[in-house]
């Protein structure tokens, strides 16, 4: 259990770790702390910005945690532009892991959504209502009968009104599952199914549709992408599937609007490797390109739109994060890999 704490970058990415460091690869950008906020002793993080805009002044995001009395606790902030203020928090029930992700109903209401493993080991979902101030109002939630060790979340970048989490069942199964969100806030099971054996979860949306994407590392330890297709009301269609390599860690995200995603895996061999995969019209998956790079121990993909980098807001694209010896360190944007990622 660390101290946790919070970082605003020149870049204007968000960072949330368990008191790691910042470094600069000799060919990356200049990235430069210049406020950073702290809290307790945590165990687990998630952050997630409040708005598509990341870096506008007054920006607020949050960040949900385990803390030390083992809880979920989201802590609001806000990015002045000169300072990083901490706003009202909110505790939950006991937890062990917790995901966050940004969801939009048909009024395009902004809401925060939480995925967790709760006390009781249920994959347990929450949804948070953002008022003007920045502090959240509980709206809906869902605790699912499927008792699971690990759970990832994400939503489409539209008012679809839906969000997917995909999560790792106390007998090492894949679980996926589809919620709907309604103009009150309240939150229903849309879907449900499980595939096979898995030791790590990821998921994406690639903004076609419903469809979405869970990159897991399979039985035999390789990464597994897999597309899926939620059909209203309560149907999830598995869809086509492509592995690749051994892996020990894998994070997933939609790269700029299209339907790619991009995982940041770290390989077998300790090396993070990113790797850009495409879904074709009959949802079979294909994989573009690939770059294998720096030492990783760990490693973290942010959302396209989320991750944005304001000094090119003509379009989007993600950020990773790598940690290696106790520190994190900005790998290259992906648009920096162009050179071997085929881009369509």
């Amino acid at each position: 259990m660390t101290n946790f704490r919070l970082s605003i970058w020149n870049l204007n990415l968000l960072l949330a770790g368990l008191c790691l460091t910042a470094a600069k690869p000799a060919s990356a950008a200049s990235l430069t702390a210049i406020y950073t906020g702290s809290a307790g002793a945590v165990s687990q993080v998630a952050a997630t910005f409040s708005t598509s805009n990341p870096g506008a002044q007054n920006q607020y995001f949050y960040t949900s945690v385990i803390n030390g009395s083992g809880n979920l606790e989201i802590i609001g902030w806000q990015d002045t532009g000169s300072a990083l203020i901490r706003l009202n928090t909110v505790t939950v029930g006991a937890a062990s892991k917790v995901a966050s992700t940004w969801i939009y109903d048909s009024n395009s209401t902004n809401y925060l959504g939480t995925a967790l493993v709760n006390g009781s080991g249920k994959l347990e979902v929450i949804l948070w209502y953002v008022n003007a101030d920045g502090s959240l109002t509980r709206k809906g939630s869902y605790v699912s009968s499927q008792t699971v060790t690990d759970v990832a979340a994400a939503a489409p970048r539209n008012t679809d009104s839906i969000f997917a989490t995909a999560s790792r069942t106390t007998g090492g199964k894949l679980a996926v599952n589809v919620w709907c969100v309604d103009t009150s806030g309240d939150i229903t099971a849309c879907g449900s199914v499980t595939a096979g054996t898995v030791s790590q979860v990821s998921v994406a949306f690639d903004q076609q549709d419903y469809e979405f994407l869970t990159a897991v590392a399979n039985s035999n330890g390789d990464l597994e992408v897999i597309a899926w297709e939620w059909l209203a009301p309560s149907s999830i269609l598995r869809e086509g599937s492509a592995t690749a390599g051994s892996v020990l860690q894998v994070s997933a995200a939609n790269f700029a609007y299209q339907r790619d995603i991009l995982t940041a895996v770290v390989t077998s061999g300790t090396k993070l490797e990113v790797i850009e995969w495409s879904v074709g019209s009959s949802g079979a998956v294909t994989r573009l390109g690939s770059k294998t790079g720096e030492a990783a121990e760990a490693v973290a993909i942010c959302d396209s739109v989320f991750c944005r980098n304001s000094l090119r807001q003509s379009r989007t694209e993600p950020r990773i994060w790598r940690r290696n010896s106790g520190r994190l360190l900005p790998s290259l944007s992906p648009r920096s890999l162009a050179s071997t990622l085929r881009r369509r």
